[in-house]
């Protein structure tokens, strides 16, 4: 009988088989679902939710650092060309 596996054990085998990063499956899980959950509390929120509803936690930390980090390297190629 094959063990039970949790969300995030399945999301990397996924990935593995289909060479993604997990970060980008659970992106993509989170879009089809219309919910996700919060990486403190657990919480079910809405996908279009940034903070979430029950403890003000922000739900997606990585893609908000890379959108700021990509934010100001355009604002460094505009200042410096």
């Amino acid at each position: 009988m094959a063990a039970q596996r949790t969300e995030k054990e399945r999301d990397a085998l996924l990935a593995t088989m289909y060479r993604m990063d997990p970060d980008r499956l659970r992106q993509l899980r989170r879009i089809a679902s219309g919910v996700t959950r919060c990486p403190e509390c657990d919480a079910a929120n809405p996908a279009s939710e940034r903070l979430c509803r029950k403890c003000g936690a922000r739900l997606y930390p990585v893609e908000e650092a890379e959108e700021e980090r990509i934010s100001s390297k355009r604002k460094r190629e505009r200042g410096g060309g």
